[in-house]
């Protein structure tokens, strides 16, 4: 990176060590006129470049009925999905096999999850990947969700506002398999 940048960033990367070794880039220049763009993963990195430590409030939800929705295709994702099977959670995701339209694919997935909680009526509903996130909301019509804290770093945990629900989410390519 340029020692004094201007212009707009896209940040991204594959693994939190990604992030992390572009969070440690960041803080070797002092930026004038940049805007930053990248997953909801970046920001504790990216705060950390500029000397914001956060603090934020970690929730141990005490659902029972959880439904997990892998849209994710990354392999941390899918590997999460199996794990959260194999203990006997309801796991739904996306068909192996590469499908040509993208978004119909999450909009299938939210499908199929919006009548899971709808039949179900899960206490929370874990999400691995954003347009996945963002399917699901626009097909329960759930316009806001609110935060609520984090269940672990790069791991929000918020309320739908109009179902008695939590939503716990990250982004797909994050986390340990359990």
């Amino acid at each position: 990176l340029e020692r004094q940048p201007r212009g707009i960033f896209v940040c991204d990367g594959e693994s939190v060590s990604d992030l992390a070794a572009l969070g440690s880039a960041l803080r070797s220049f002092r930026a004038a006129a940049v805007l930053l763009a990248g997953p909801v993963a970046f920001l504790p990195f990216w705060a950390d470049s500029i000397g914001l430590h956060r603090t934020y409030r970690l929730i141990r939800p005490t659902a029972t009925r959880l439904l997990v929705a892998c849209g994710s295709r990354h392999p941390a994702s899918l590997e999460q999905a199996r794990h959260g099977a194999a203990i006997g959670l309801e796991v739904i995701r996306t068909p192996e096999a590469v499908q040509s339209d993208p978004d119909a694919v999450a909009g299938n997935l939210a499908d199929h999850v919006a009548e899971r909680v709808t039949k179900a009526s899960p206490d929370a509903l874990v999400v691995f990947g954003g347009d996945t996130l963002a399917a699901i909301c626009r097909r329960l019509n759930w316009k806001k969700l609110r935060s609520l804290g984090e269940f672990a770093s790069g791991v929000s945990i918020s309320a739908a506002d109009q179902a008695d629900i939590l939503v716990i989410a990250k982004a797909g390519g994050f986390g340990p398999a359990d």
